[in-house]
């Protein structure tokens, strides 16, 4: 099930309840931990296109020549081959398959033109700004412009605009805070947050919004870029017409250390009490008597949930007299929630690993397997046993996740181990488990790659693309061959995949033969 909340790229994260990452718990990211709910339909579209997209379009006869291959996917009339052909060429790096993608920007119809988007993002160059430019104008002035697929494609063509190194992308990206969709609103401040300070003035005419939600994600953003230099343009928003804005900036004002708009938030703690998790938390962090209290209360909620959540803001607020109460959590709470969040608090307010080690022996395989990774991040393999166990467990959960870090903790030698999953019931595994045989370099498993190449499917082409860039990734002569004897296949997906791979290892071995 395709989830119906996406997380937004200015200061968002996970719901305020239960962190299963560590992360630095200052102030400044307690606030991170915020969502805005998009239409479900929105996010299904995508999540499917940065994932799978289907693809036929026929047999093609003959052997044809790698590029024969990619002309003839591009222009493909079938809508799946022509969106699976154009994610292809973000894969290239040369001036063909660049006007092939930027043809397809200027000739797509409206609330289609993220099919170009997508692979644009990966290689946008300065000198495309002005067809991306026209791109978003001809879908904002659609009648299809409040149609998700043009709401999508406005949001990637606005990150690429700020991706594309020209000098006057910051002025041109500021042209989505006035459409008409919050959603570009808000992506076009994300976008803007991630150009750094040549992007302040931008921000700034943000904060002049007439949208309250505008006008705080602005803030978030201008705070993330300016830090303390944000203080004055936050104190006028304090008395900002709109409650919320007000309560925001203060918020803000709190993680960056500042008292100014603390008897703003002390009113609505008191109005509030536990209920508003960002006012309570930046008070904690501040000291404030009343607010540490009430997270510490929330430790012996009766609920589970409330005292993982409790957990979680106390790790966030940094409260060290929790540090004993905490500890007693994760070893003896009936609930795994509560244990594996008291865990990583304990290990963001102590700055030591032994609370993740002791978790590598939890009761509940998935806290077990939330510690090994949490360690895995840090570069600690402590929990190799734990993740090598997972890769065998009957959870295809546990399994997705212990096949998505196997590129990470397994050995060449150990590349065996991916066999199984090579033959998962679940694409996903296999998806998974084809990348870290890239990962790895793993020639022995070429029979298993090859024979995924050539798979029959009627959608999810990702694992063709992927063994495909296994593949090449392998290298060696045999690998190569493979691919070449793919671009006689009946298959036009089987093709197209090493078509491309084919054309970029060459591209590869050109540039390093041109350096000096």
């Amino acid at each position: 099930m395709v989830p119906s909340r996406v997380a937004c790229p200015v200061g968002a994260s996970a719901d305020p309840g239960i962190h299963t990452g560590l992360r630095n718990h200052k102030i400044h990211g307690a606030f991170k931990m915020r969502r805005v709910i998009f239409p479900g339909g929105l996010c299904s579209l995508i999540c499917f296109f940065l994932g799978a997209a289907g693809l036929s379009f026929g047999h093609q006869g003959e052997p044809e020549s790698e590029w024969a291959i990619v002309r003839t996917a591009v222009g493909s009339r079938a809508a799946s081959g022509w969106e699976l052909a154009l994610r292809r060429l973000a894969r290239l790096s040369d001036p063909v398959s660049e006007k092939m993608l930027l043809d397809a920007l200027k000739n797509a119809s409206p609330g289609t033109s993220y099919v170009a988007a997508i692979p644009l993002r990966e290689r946008v160059s300065a000198v495309m700004m002005p067809e991306l430019v026209a791109a978003y104008r001809r879908e904002k002035e659609s009648k299809e412009s409040m149609e998700e697929g043009s709401i999508f494609a406005r949001v990637l063509l606005l990150d690429a605009i700020a991706k594309s190194g020209h000098p006057n992308a910051a002025e041109a990206v500021k042209i989505g805070l006035d459409d008409p969709a919050s959603m570009v609103r808000i992506m076009a401040l994300g976008s803007l947050e991630r150009m750094g300070k040549p992007a302040v003035p931008a921000l700034l005419r943000g904060l002049a919004s007439a949208h309250p939600e505008t006008r705080i994600w602005a803030m978030r953003a201008l705070k993330n870029v300016l830090r303390r230099e944000a203080v004055r343009y936050l104190l006028r928003l304090l008395s900002d017409p709109d409650g919320g804005v007000r309560t925001e900036a203060a918020v803000l004002l709190a993680e960056l250390d500042s008292q100014a708009g603390i008897d703003l938030l002390r009113q609505v703690c008191r109005r509030e009490g536990a209920k508003n998790r960002s006012v309570l938390i930046a008070l904690a962090h501040l000291g404030d008597g009343e607010a540490r209290s009430l997270l510490m209360t929330g430790l012996s909620h009766r609920d589970p949930l409330e005292r993982a959540r409790a957990s979680s803001g106390i790790g966030l607020a940094g409260l060290v007299e929790a540090v004993p109460t905490l500890r007693q959590a994760a070893e003896r709470d009936p609930s795994a929630a509560v244990r594996i969040s008291a865990t990583t608090s304990l290990a963001s307010i102590t700055g030591r690993r032994e609370p993740l080690l002791a978790m590598l022996k939890d009761a509940d395989e998935w806290n077990r397997l939330t510690a090994a990774r949490l360690l895995l991040e840090q570069g600690d393999l402590s929990g190799r046993p734990v993740l090598l166990n997972a890769l065998g467990s009957p959870d295809p959960a546990l399994r997705l996740e212990a096949a998505r870090l196997a590129g990470r903790f397994l050995t060449q030698d150990e590349a065996w181990r991916l066999e199984d999953l090579l033959r998962d019931s679940l694409d996903n595994v296999r998806l998974y488990a084809v990348q870290a045989a890239g990962q790895l370099r793993a020639s022995e498993l070429l029979p298993q790659l090859k024979a995924i190449l050539e798979e029959r499917r009627a959608g999810g082409y990702d694992l063709t693309a992927a063994a495909a860039e296994a593949i090449a990734a392998i290298g060696t002569g045999e690998a190569v061959s493979i691919l070449r004897e793919a671009l006689k296949s009946e298959q036009s997906v089987t093709r197209l995949c090493a078509a491309v791979e084919l054309i970029r290892m060459e591209q590869d071995r050109n540039r390093q033969a041109e350096k000096p």
